[in-house]
């Protein structure tokens, strides 16, 4: 019969060697630095016209967002945003292989998925001002839905 405190010892040390990290070894990485060795494609401000926004189209973007936005530097914003997404857009992105994995070498480990903390739904929702039925309810936005109308009043 084998000693419990042998048993134990063989375990433990079995145990340390399984949890050893791996280091990262950067000569097998095919890219042992962050910056690229060639230039990628870039999205420069001077490749497209502006996207001009309507104010009416605008004011439908704001009150679906239900966001109060003021002023024209904000729809100026609006409009360099929508200019940059076409930008992006038009890259061509043909020649590129999808990233499954930053590190390929290295593999992945997972972890079992269990739970260490659980059941205290009681005491998440008491951080919440209102709740339904064990839900969060957030309020709403900042300004009311008929937009268009109290624009049109002031």
């Amino acid at each position: 019969m084998i000693c419990r405190g042998f048993l134990r010892k063989f375990c433990v040390a079995a145990s340390a060697r399984a949890v050893v990290r791996e280091k990262l070894d950067y000569k097998k990485l095919k890219y042992a630095s962050k910056i690229p060795n060639s230039p990628h494609v870039s999205a420069n401000e001077n490749d497209h016209p502006p996207v001009p926004i309507t104010s009416k189209t605008f004011l439908l973007l704001e009150r679906l967002s239900l966001v109060d936005i003021d002023g024209d530097e904000a729809q100026k914003t609006v409009e360099k945003s929508v200019q940059f997404a076409e930008k992006i857009t038009n890259i061509n992105t043909s020649n590129i292989q999808p990233l499954y994995m930053v590190l390929y070498e290295q593999p992945l480990r997972l972890r079992k998925d269990e739970i260490s903390e659980g059941n205290c739904r009681e005491d998440i929702l008491q951080n919440a001002s209102v709740t339904d039925e064990d839900y969060f309810i957030s309020p709403p936005g900042n300004i009311p839905l008929n937009q268009e109308n109290s624009s049109q009043q002031q």
